[in-house]
């Protein structure tokens, strides 16, 4: 997992400067799924979350976080995010025991120092 997470990683960044979603998309789903086969990290709450993510359009979804059962990222097509998050709580009803909490996050420029002034 963790050689071809490296070269996932490569790719991610190609794909995020090109702008290529569903590229980006398409290699979050393989990093779940040899998170969940070739490194056993996931758990079946997990993996009902992505699954039901990419049954209701999200162009990816993989764990992430502290790993066994931490958190999904979903990646939504342009302008689907709210429709997602209204849409995956009802969908995951009864198979994860109890009602996922969800946040909508947005890129950023990240952390960085500015100059005292």
């Amino acid at each position: 997992h963790v050689v071809t997470e490296t070269a996932r990683t490569r790719d991610a960044v190609a794909a995020l400067r090109a702008g290529d979603l569903p590229a980006l998309g398409a290699l979050l789903v393989a990093g779940h799924r040899s998170l969940a086969a070739d490194y056993a990290a996931s758990c079946a709450e997990a993996d009902a979350v992505v699954a039901a993510a990419l049954a209701h359009g999200a162009l990816g979804a993989r764990l992430t976080g502290a790993g066994f059962g931490g958190a999904v990222l979903v990646l939504p097509a342009p302008g689907e995010a709210r429709r997602l998050l209204r849409a995956l709580p009802r969908a995951l009803a009864g198979a994860l025991g109890g009602v996922p909490r969800a946040w909508i996050a947005r890129a950023s420029a990240g952390v960085r120092r500015e100059a005292a002034g």
